[in-house]
């Protein structure tokens, strides 16, 4: 037993029926009836506050309405920017530019949010705090990602994309230039195949900063510019590419879009790999619903920190082992009872130190051997750690991310060396 904040805030009781968290109009930027801090004599506008504020405005600002404060930072960053009177690092005005993107269309995020999580089935909360994580509710342009080449406020790639519109009917595929019966595979649609339209977008961009990107940048794109950068294969199924790619890049910076292929996809990965127990735990009974009264009104009757929705998140962050690395650490107990401490303790502490070669090592139920980086399983605890922190009203903290000396790809703390790796 590893005791950490979080196992100790779960055991004082928390209610996960009623958990202190929020609805998603309580965690976007509000048009507020008084200005921004003036934050223009402050040497970092991104840290500092100004010294002569009462508590009641810390309060207001620092706790209540934290995302105006970032939004004030950001804005303030970007005057400061814009004008030269100082100079910022390009990861800072990338958080710059991507809260004040979140503010713009905040309505239909929060309304298209609602929407999808209800006609999937899944926690609002979760969702939000699903997509906040990936892109903090900004439309990105297309990035690499690893080779993925993610797009849009849910960050979805081609594969991604695919599985959700083949889904829909054929005149919306057919009006979105999609190609009918084209198999989502990565034989069939790698996610590299967005490589050479990436590239050639960026050698035209000014300035070139790919979170910039829009469909504009791919229009002038033809096959022939990208083709010798695709996959063998039959003149036929280089068109079906180069119109799956082009359609993706034309549609997946629509909010609307991009949320419910986000909410499909964790659906996909919820169905397919969560254990049936989770997934049919934390359910309102009868008669019982969330104590709060959001914006609309929710049908799904899941809890609004559904272990299972937040391990479907896992999934999608690092991949289905991450539902064997559970099963492995909690063998033996029943998985329906994991509450999301439970989720996050398993994903930092789950698998047993090799110093051989310096991973991490865990068994499938049926006894196979698997192995995993350090780096990825604290990067996705730390993951869902954010995923909840989001969610979470002001005053509270239900789970801390339990990485006490960050995610290295290189160096594994010493803590984490003599871990048993196994509850």
């Amino acid at each position: 037993m590893h005791m950490t904040l979080v196992s100790l805030l779960a055991g004082l009781g928390l209610n996960w029926a009623q958990p202190p968290v929020g609805c998603i109009e309580d965690f976007i930027p509000k048009s507020l009836d008084r200005p921004c801090l003036d934050l223009s004599h402050l040497p970092n506008p991104n840290v500092d506050l100004p010294t002569d504020l009462s508590i009641e405005e810390i309060q207001f600002w620092d706790v209540d309405h934290r995302a105006n404060l970032n939004l004030c930072r950001s804005l303030e960053t970007d005057r400061r920017h814009r004008l030269g009177l100082q100079k910022f690092s390009d990861d800072v005005m990338l958080i710059t530019w991507m809260r004040i993107d979140a503010f713009r269309d905040q309505e239909e995020k929060i309304s298209t949010i609602y929407e999808a999580s209800n006609e999937i089935g899944m926690p609002p909360q979760v969702l939000f705090g699903a997509m906040k994580q990936e892109s903090l509710l900004s439309n990105l342009g297309l990035t690499p990602d690893g080779n993925n080449y993610s797009c849009g406020i849910g960050q979805i790639n081609l594969q991604e994309w695919c599985r959700y519109v083949s889904n829909l009917n054929e005149i919306e595929q057919i009006q979105m230039g999609w190609p009918i019966g084209v198999a989502c595979t990565p034989d069939s649609l790698p996610t590299s195949l967005l490589a050479p339209f990436y590239k050639i977008a960026m050698s035209e961009a000014t300035p070139k900063r790919d979170y910039l990107l829009t469909k504009e940048d791919f229009k002038s794109i033809q096959l022939s510019d990208v083709r010798n950068e695709f996959p063998t294969g039959s003149e036929r199924q280089q068109n079906v590419r180069f119109m799956a790619a082009t359609s993706f890049l034309n549609h997946c910076q629509d909010v609307r879009s991009a949320t419910f292929a986000k909410a499909s996809e964790l659906k996909y990965l919820f169905n397919q790999f969560v254990p049936l127990s989770m997934q049919r735990a934390q359910r309102y009974r009868k008669g019982e619903r969330f104590y709060r009264t959001c914006q609309e009104p929710q049908s799904s009757r899941t809890y609004p920190l559904h272990t299972g929705w937040l391990l479907a998140v896992a999934i999608y962050n690092a991949g289905p082992k991450e539902a064997l690395l559970l099963k492995h650490y909690y063998s033996g107990k029943k998985l329906k009872n994991l509450t999301p401490p439970d989720l996050i303790e398993a994903l930092h502490w789950g698998g047993r130190f090799d110093p051989k070669d310096q991973l991490l090592h865990f068994r499938s139920p049926r006894g196979e051997k698997l192995t995993q980086t350090w780096f990825k399983s604290c990067i996705v605890q730390r993951h869902i750690a954010r995923v909840i922190e989001y969610s979470t009203l002001p005053g509270f903290e239900i789970v801390r991310s339990l990485d006490t000396e960050g995610c290295s790809k290189t160096k594994i703390p010493e803590y984490r060396k003599t871990s048993s790796g196994k509850k």
